[in-house]
């Protein structure tokens, strides 16, 4: 019998929980000095009473459990005649953070040496004078014991992290404040980040636990009964110690501090509820624990979503892990196409505290992300890779919570033989809607992507639309379809990792937890046998009697003995394929351990290796891996070995033989736009009526479409579907239909070969389309210029497939492009476009030979002019009959060494800007010699001898300026849907006159043509003049304007220059946390002179916001300068 059962068998002290659960009070309230303790030694509590009579409490402390039904039973009390008023809590501005940690220590209890593990309360009874409990002045305060150096079964770890994530507790007597997610009383007041996401508002960067939990009452930002410990974490806690498993317990601070090695002393790690806040090295001690053999449950949803650090506390004492920072760097920039170069540094230490997901900024030293010169400042350890977290719970978070009633778990047929669900009634054929609200209120996908852990298999499938669903790294949700799957995974160690995609997995196991967002009593006994039977999988049993166990409708299970692998066959495959043409890898897959005396396993899932068994992706069956296919996209040439193995319901994964098939790839003469590419996080949408979707293109040389193909998303699979695809001119003219049809669990692409091929001329743009009636995929912002190099490399307004070949139309270059068209009937050309949405459609086109090649001709002047001061001389530009991607270069001359050309859009800049007083030509002349080049990259580059010829241009005196010829910003573009005013405060030494005004311009944004007005305001935000300056595609660096007449401005006074842009700009973060003069010394711009207005162009700009530059100037030219 272990210690959890003889703990649960105690009579003395059970009390109802209707004594022992007490709501949070502000007259009496408290914290204890450390999340966890060891059994042995002291934990100290630091409580406050809010004046009023009485100064007198008791003090009670539970230990919570089964305990026959009373869920809790009573270890100590004591009663404090001395109550104390304790000191207002501490504000950290610079972090937003309220930290009591500067209370005294009013009370404390010797925990014995043999306590058992658990997670306790201590309940806070203030009383009056005549020792009476006042009636509504409790308060409870949650603590872990724990029992180092001892080995149990399971260890369970509280999500508290989470819990004072979301707690908003903001000083003595009630005061309600900041949570990592608002603010409630406008303490703090953060400058706006230009470009920051939807839920980038005012938060703390950082939480103490050195303060009350007052989740509960919901009176914190977004906060609610479902973030505490009563709204998943104890319905665990109560089931396991019902059935008596060999439990312990620890706090989520002390899966970083404690190290993986303490964690290596149990058989199982389970992260149960709302477990979304881990640390970096949290996640590394975890890993490591897995692969040295613990397994993992993670009976939870929205986990290991936001990535933490932990500092000492704020207050004088400054304990360790008292401080969980998270600054929220996802929420920062909205852009999901975003890269390195647009990561907004918000956090100080360099270590990235985003979400584990969004990998846009890996390769920027600042967002840390692995970096090893970056280490944790408490721990000295380098912080863990921020990557997916479906690498390792098998889950990934999606549906978010909207206020939407949970769903219900659904277990089709193909998974109701899986062993996972014997001696359950979900055996006999499947089950739906089990459990109504078990898949809330925030829960997880379990994708089949490249961060899919190898072998992993789905133990159910169930798909619903839902109101908001996360569609990039953490800033954006859209209503969808999502569809979630529990799922299982074995890793070389043996052990297993199990992910239930849900924070209220435990609301299955029991009815003991509160009902908020929803209420639900949901216990289910074929979801508790499910457990009973995983755990016996992982060599774990109830202590129980299993008279116990039949009480309550359950039975005792035994762990797997099918030690015997599933096989995999690869039906024949030709000994050649085309590359860049899609090949439909089949097979077979039987279990049969070749014993008839013992029950064979069941083929869970087909895995398939194109790269000889380096990497292993999951095959798609639609009749329960009797027999599978996978779709291969091949783009490596040569020969390649393929492998195919099957993994049981029992996971023998590692014992496998694969089958495999030699393939030799070579040359391919078909193409299409996105080849191998597949939706990464795709929505799947239902608009409810009938909708044509498609994309434009066109073709770099004389072929044949044979197929129209479409994607399929696993939500759009439940059922048989039938769609018409279409190939279309772009005048309208329909071209060649398909038919479609998708059977039950057909996903990916979607293939239907033409009746006649429709031959295509080269250079002319087509319309590719289909129609469905209700589920499609999309991905927006797709077609968009921040994607066009990340897709092929070039920077020409294109997307260019596989091979070069076929051409998709940038949205915006030239027309829109992701278009569709709603209406039933006959088939009508897709037209209209949202977002650069790409709803994924494509051809197969078959280039029967390849294109007789004709070199570019270079069509630009031979002889350009620029005036001085200018970067951009101009813009080389040529043809191609070929319609061939075009590269640029400067190949001689006697000034090549003075120029740069950009090698996709040929436009052509000086190094530095010219200055016609001081020509830097080799003749001395202000005539520039260079010879330029284009090349398709098929024929011989042409070349063409160009001068530039530098033109004077009026100056008045010397004309001042805040920067120099040298100084640039540090981002020079930011993809932002927010109109804005940027400017600079400035003030000049002495009187004068402003007669340019001036703004940059990062070759990122010359790629069309910008008409922006640059305004002069003085210091109460008067319009002292304006000028309009218009820069053509390939112009960057600074964009002068000449005002009509100069402006006199006064000594010492500040002045604003300014200008308005409706999308990008240039910046550099933290450029004015210093004062900056100009070169000459004339003009100054003190600390934080970088300001913008949000909205309308044309706002006198006096926001500020991380002391950021944003590249305005002007030239100024002293009074004395006309003497």
């Amino acid at each position: 019998m272990n210690e959890i059962v003889q703990e649960n068998a105690i009579l003395e002290g059970r009390t109802d929980r209707s004594y022992w659960d007490v709501p949070h009070s502000t007259e009496i309230e408290g914290f204890a000095t450390d999340m966890s303790v060891n059994a042995g030694t002291r934990v100290d509590f630091k409580i406050n009473v809010n004046g009023g009579s009485g100064s007198d409490y008791i003090v009670e402390i539970f230990r919570l459990g089964y305990y026959g039904g009373s869920g809790a039973r009573e270890v100590a009390q004591w009663t404090n005649t001395s109550a104390t008023v304790q000191p207002d809590a501490l504000f950290d501005a610079s972090r937003g953070m309220v930290d009591a940690g500067n209370w005294s220590v009013t009370d404390g209890w010797n925990v014995p040496a043999d306590a058992v593990s658990g997670v306790y309360l201590a309940r806070l009874q203030r009383l009056d004078s005549n020792g009476n409990p006042i009636e509504g002045a409790v308060n409870q305060i949650p603590f872990v014991v724990r029992n180092d150096g001892e080995t149990h079964d399971i260890v369970l770890q509280t999500s508290d992290t989470t819990w004072q994530a979301y707690n908003g507790w903001g000083g003595n007597n009630g005061e309600v404040g900041a949570n990592l997610y608002g603010d409630m009383n406008d303490s703090i007041n953060w400058d706006p980040i230009p470009g920051a996401g939807a839920h980038s508002q005012d938060r703390a960067y950082a939480v103490s636990y050195n303060r009350p939990f007052i989740d509960r009452d919901g009176t914190s930002y977004a906060s609610g009964a479902q973030n505490y410990l009563f709204g998943a974490d104890y319905a665990a806690i109560y089931w396991l110690e019902k059935q008596g498993y060999d439990v312990s317990y620890i706090s989520g601070v002390d899966t970083d501090r404690l190290g993986a090695d303490y964690l290596k002393n149990y058989e199982s790690f389970i992260s149960v509820g709302h477990d979304e806040y881990w640390s970096g090295d949290q996640r590394a001690n975890v890993e490591e624990a897995r692969d040295s053999g613990v397994n993992l449950l993670f009976w939870s949803g929205n986990e290991v979503y936001w990535k933490t650090r932990w500092e000492v506390a704020y207050s004088p004492d400054g304990t360790a892990y008292r401080t969980l920072v998270c600054y929220k760097e996802t929420l920062a920039v909205a852009d999901p196409t975003a890269g390195p170069a647009d990561y907004y540094n918000l956090d100080p230490s360099d270590i990235w505290t985003g979400t584990w997901m969004d990998t846009r900024f890996h390769g920027n030293p600042l967002a840390g992300g692995g970096n090893l010169e970056d280490v944790d400042p408490m721990t000295g350890l380098n912080p863990a890779c921020h990557c997916a977290q479906n690498q390792l719970t098998g889950q990934l978070f999606g549906p978010d919570g909207t206020g939407q009633f949970g769903g219900a778990l659904d277990v089709p047929s193909n998974y109701a033989s899986l062993r996972v669900w014997r001696d359950t009634t979900v055996a006999n054929g499947g089950s739906l809607d089990m459990s109504p609200g078990i898949l809330g209120y925030e829960w997880d996908t379990s994708p089949d992507d490249n961060m899919r852990p190898a072998g992993l298999i789905k133990l159910s499938e169930t798909t619903l639309p839902w109101n908001g669903i996360l569609i990039d790294q953490g800033n954006t949700t859209a209503p969808g379809v999502a569809t979630h799957t529990l799922s299982l995974y074995r890793t070389e160690s043996g052990s297993l990792v199990f992910g239930a995609g849900t924070t209220f997995w435990s609301w299955a196991l029991s009815n003991e937890h509160d009902s908020s967002p929803y209420g639900a009593d949901i216990e289910n006994v074929d979801i508790q046998q499910f457990v009973v039977n995983m755990f016996a999988d992982m060599g774990i049993q109830p202590g129980v009697a299993d008279a116990f166990l039949i009480s309550q409708g359950l039975k005792r299970a035994s762990a797997s003995t099918d030690t015997t692998a599933a096989v995999a066959s690869i039906n024949d495959l030709p000994d050649t394929v085309e590359a860049l043409s899609p090949v439909t890898i089949t097979g077979t897959a039987t279990d049969n351990d070749g014993n008839p005396l013992t029950t064979d396993g069941r083929v869970a899932a087909v895995e398939v290796s194109v790269d000889g068994g380096n990497t292993w992706k999951v095959a798609n069956s639609a009749d329960n891996w009797a027999t599978w296919s996978f779709y291969w996209y091949p783009t490596t040439q040569g020969a390649l070995t393929i492998k195919a193995r099957a993994i049981d319901d029992s996971l023998n994964v590692y014992n496998i033989t694969p089958d495999s098939e030699a393939v030799t790839v070579t040359p391919s003469s078909n193409f299409s736009a996105f080849g191998g590419k597949t939706p990464g996080s795709p929505v799947l949408t239902n608009d409810a009526t009938t909708i044509e979707l498609g994309m434009r293109f066109a073709v770099d040389r004389v072929g044949s479409v044979t197929e129209i193909k479409y994607w399929r998303g696993s939500g759009d699979a439940g059922d048989t579907d039938v769609r018409e695809g279409h190939l279309w001119r772009a005048d309208g003219t329909l071209l060649a239909t398909v038919i479609f049809t998708s059977g039950l669990g057909q996903t990916g692409w979607q293939v239907a070969t033409l009746s006649s091929p429709v031959t295509l001329t080269a250079g002319t743009q087509y319309i590719v389309s289909y129609r469905t009636d209700d589920n499609y995929v999309s991905t927006n912002n797709y077609f968009v210029d921040a994607n066009d190099v990340a897709f092929d490399g070039l920077d020409n307004d294109s997307f260019w497939g596989s091979g070069g070949v076929v051409r998709v139309v940038q949205d915006g270059a030239g027309g829109t492009n992701g278009i569709f068209h709603y209406g039933s009937g006959a088939a009508v050309m897709p037209s209209e476009a949202y977002n650069g949405a790409n709803y994924w459609v494509d051809i197969t086109f078959d280039a029967l030979s390849p294109p007789v090649n004709s070199a570019p001709v270079i069509t630009s002047a031979a002889a350009l002019t620029s005036p001085e001061s200018r970067l951009v001389a101009g813009t080389i530009t040529a043809t191609d009959a070929n319609v061939d991607p075009l590269t640029y270069a400067i190949v001689g001359g006697a000034d090549a060494a003075r120029f740069t050309i950009n090698a996709s859009t040929g436009v052509l800049s000086f190094v530095s800007a010219p200055d016609y007083e001081a020509p830097a030509d080799a003749g001395a002349n202000n005539v520039y010699d260079l010879t330029v080049s284009v090349s398709d990259g098929i024929a011989p580059a042409v070349t063409k001898a160009i001068t530039v010829t530098v033109t004077d241009r009026a100056e008045n005196g010397t004309g001042s300026t805040i920067f120099g010829s040298t100084d640039a910003p540090a981002t020079t573009q930011t993809t932002d849907p927010t109109d804005y005013e940027l400017g600079m405060r400035f003030t000049a030494n002495t009187a004068g006159d402003i007669t340019e005004l001036r703004y940059f311009r990062g070759a990122a944004d010359a790629n069309d043509t910008d008409a922006r007005t640059l305004n002069l305001w003085n210091d109460d935000g008067t319009l002292l003049g304006s000028v309009t300056v218009t820069s053509t595609a390939g112009e960057s660096g600074w964009q002068v304007g000449t005002l009509a007449a100069p402006i006199g401005i006064e000594a010492d006074a500040t002045y604003t220059v300014s200008y308005g842009t409706t999308q990008n700009y240039a910046h550099s973060s933290n450029y004015f946390a210093s004062a900056h003069s100009g070169p000459d010394g004339v003009l100054t711009a003190g600390t934080a002179s970088g300001v913008f207005a949000d909205g309308t162009p044309g706002v006198f700009p006096t926001a500020t916001y991380n002391a950021s530059n944003y590249w305005a100037d002007v030239t100024f030219v002293p009074t004395t300068d006309f003497l």
